[in-house]
């Protein structure tokens, strides 16, 4: 943990926790050896290998880019692209996550897979959201990973008021 995001240029990638991953599989094989049900050894041992798989890879399930934050957490349900224009605001959320504010929820939701709907419909009932990312996945710290991506949106708002700013553009004021 402590480590910050990898950064060139405009490329901000976030990867997956070796920590979380690591023990969450350390976890599970415990688990399996303590239950002697098959069933549950299957399940844990199923869950345990795929953790420890997710903890060597190293994979950027995160990215900030001049386009947006493309969210690949989980691939079943993650959102994917999340335009710098369909957001309103990136800050500390609930329960430790860090909350991406929509300008349009509704149409977010409709572009998501049924599975990805069902998973914001339950982070709903803990007051999440539909774009949160939870930096318990992650390397790094919440801040770590935080101020980066409010950053990259401070920096996509500001260029898109210069864009729409006649004085940014060198002409006179009228």
């Amino acid at each position: 943990m402590g480590q910050h995001p990898d950064t060139s240029g405009d490329l901000i990638e976030i990867r997956d926790s070796k920590d979380f991953y690591g023990a969450s599989c350390i976890g599970c094989v415990g688990l399996a050896v303590y239950f002697s049900e098959p069933w549950m050894a299957l399940f844990l041992g199923s869950y345990s290998v795929w953790s420890f798989l997710r903890a060597v890879s190293g994979r950027v399930r995160v990215r900030v880019t001049e386009d947006g934050i493309v969210d690949e957490t989980f691939r079943w349900y993650s959102p994917g692209l999340i335009r710098w224009e369909e957001i309103r605001d990136v800050r500390e959320g609930r329960w430790g996550g860090i909350e991406i504010e929509l300008l349009d929820e509704k149409t977010f939701l409709n572009r998501l897979s049924p599975l990805a709907v069902l998973a914001r419909t339950i982070s709903r009932l803990y007051g999440l959201g539909p774009a949160v990312i939870n930096p318990m996945y992650f390397e790094g710290s919440r801040r770590e990973l935080l101020e980066p991506l409010e950053a990259a949106f401070d920096s996509s708002v500001l260029a898109a008021a210069r864009q729409n700013d006649p004085l940014g553009s060198g002409e006179a004021a009228p």
